[in-house]
């Protein structure tokens, strides 16, 4: 059940282990860092999912906020495959292929996250176990 008003917000407060089993419920996984910079960056080499331009971050996602948006509040923050929120709104689980015991990657920064944390490149290594409203999460599927 989703707090009145929140129906097109992300989902968060969840572990690794409940967002991992949703997505396996929906038939589709966690992304792994490679999938999830593909989304994030296209076929583009930048840090951050909209281009080079850390000056316009404000126009481009949610962060310095009291809680998560509405998704696709911030359309230009757009990857250049039509996805939106890749940094800010609520940092997100990555599957567990390249994670040490215990631990998984997040990335995207959320907003309650400093401005760094939004270039592709940052991650986290976050207890598996962990559930708080700053971490969300996305699943994938595999396309041909």
């Amino acid at each position: 059940m989703f707090p009145a008003g929140a129906a097109d917000h992300p989902v968060n407060g969840v572990s690794w282990y409940e967002a991992s089993a949703y997505c396996q419920w929906k038939g589709k996984k966690l992304p792994s860092t490679t999938q999830w910079w593909r989304a994030a960056l296209g076929e583009g080499d930048h840090p951050y999912p909209w281009g080079d331009d850390p000056e316009t971050l404000r126009y481009r996602t949610n962060f310095e906020a009291v809680g998560t948006m509405e998704a696709e509040s911030f359309p230009l923050g757009v990857s250049q495959f039509g996805v939106f929120e890749m940094a800010g709104n609520v940092r997100e689980w990555l599957s567990a292929e390249d994670a040490a015991p215990g631990m998984v990657p997040s990335i995207g920064g959320s907003w309650q996250d400093p401005e760094y944390t939004f270039s592709v490149e940052w991650r986290e290594a976050l207890p598996q176990g962990l559930a708080n409203e700053t971490t969300g999460f996305r699943c994938v599927r595999h396309i041909e």
